[in-house]
């Protein structure tokens, strides 16, 4: 009469333990302690002897006296990097389909400068991490599940979404570096948020044609000369918090940046500094921009500049303008093609908010009850700085 019962407890544990192994390959294969040579495709050198060339194979790469060095383009499970040493060569490509790229020591990852055409491929159909510090040259995403980046890292060259549903979580510091100058492209259908306080420092422009979310006290930062560009079908979302607002801004003073909203944008306590002087050039929707502040405006430029096809909020709530380099002749608003609904800025603060500082010839702008004095608490320093070592003739300066 228990037979039934007993049956069901033995088999349990045995089907938990085959799914257990399924987001990976399976089937480990360890790099040797005694590999006689760097070859990846031999055998000889992987414990049990076969080497990793199948998605149902996972890689282990730990301290070896010989690295591991890839010499043809594969698809594997998993990948870990926990000592020793992964070292690229040049146009190949190496796939990960299991739920990890994983190396999280420093100097485990070696993808040369040379090898500028080597990749790395997440396309799994469930959820994956990079969990990788060193830096890396190319990446692809085509996983139309979801992907997360949850350690600091920087990617010299391509970094491209070829998914069409991908939901990317940024959850740590990212870099894309300027070997090249393609821009980071979000297609159709993708989202990409940062979270978490993660960082996306950018030395190329970004386009946005799906979705990007920029989460409480997370950030992106552009070096020099870059973009933000949300085309008509595109979304973006600033979505902060009180204490911890998402922030666009530049990389330090003398650098700015074009910030081009065709397509629909709520921001919700945000922070958004060193435009050009463009400012934030409206020519789609901005369906909500409250509990915000725009800094560091441009030498005769404007924060927010609207153009004719535009569509605005009727009301902004708690906006703040600030002329921090006290340059006396920049604009909070230029709505000098704008002639459409009426908008209010309502609980307004800063020194270049009200009429005064507005270019509004159709008069279609209202400022309504200025806030409240606050004391500001804001780090304004230059990246870098201050140093971690100041000397007595150093000119170095906050």
């Amino acid at each position: 009469m228990n037979l039934p019962y007993l049956f069901v407890f033995l088999v349990l544990p045995i089907f938990v333990a085959q799914t257990s192994y399924a987001a990976c390959g399976g089937t480990t294969r360890t790099w040797s302690s005694s590999a006689k040579n760097t070859r990846w495709d031999s055998n000889s050198n992987w414990v049990p002897a076969n080497q990793p060339n199948t998605t149902s194979e996972d890689a282990v790469i730990v301290s070896s006296n010989r690295v591991a060095e890839l010499r043809n383009t594969i698809s594997i499970g998993c990948m870990e990097v926990q000592s020793g040493q992964f070292i690229s060569r040049n146009s190949l490509t190496l796939t990960i389909t299991g739920d990890y790229l994983r190396a999280i020591n420093s100097n485990t990852l070696i993808v040369n400068d040379v090898d500028d055409a080597f990749w790395f491929e997440l396309a799994g159909t469930s959820a994956q991490t990079i969990e990788i510090v060193d830096p890396i040259q190319n990446l692809r995403i085509s996983n139309n599940s979801t992907v997360t980046l949850t350690q600091p890292f920087t990617i010299d060259r391509e970094f491209i979404l070829t998914g069409t549903t991908t939901q990317l979580y940024i959850d740590a510091n990212l870099t894309l570096d300027n070997e090249v100058t393609t821009p980071l492209t979000i297609p159709s259908g993708v989202t990409v948020e940062l979270r978490g306080g993660a960082t996306l420092f950018s030395k190329r422009n970004i386009i946005v044609n799906g979705s990007l979310v920029i989460g409480a006290g997370s950030s992106i930062v552009f070096d020099n000369g870059f973009s933000l560009t949300v085309n008509s079908g595109g979304t973006l979302d600033m979505d902060g918090a009180s204490g911890s607002v998402a922030t666009i801004t530049s990389s330090g003073s003398g650098s700015s940046y074009g910030f081009n909203m065709a397509g629909l944008m709520n921001a919700n306590y945000f922070r958004i500094d060193r435009l050009n002087a463009t400012g934030l050039n409206v020519t789609g929707n901005v369906q909500s921009m409250d509990n915000g502040e725009f800094h560091y405006l441009a030498n005769s430029g404007a924060a927010i500049t609207i153009g004719a096809s535009a569509s605005m909020p009727s009301v902004l709530d708690s906006v703040g303008f600030f002329d921090d380099d006290a340059y006396g002749n920049v604009t909070n608003v230029n709505a000098s093609s704008y002639n459409g609904s009426a908008l209010s800025f309502e609980n307004w603060s800063g020194g270049i908010a009200g009429t005064a500082y507005e270019n509004d010839p159709n008069g279609v702008i209202n400022w309504s009850g200025q806030s409240s004095t606050y004391l500001y608490l804001s780090d304004n320093t230059e990246s870098g700085n201050p140093p971690a070592t100041v000397l007595q003739s150093s000119t170095d300066i906050l």
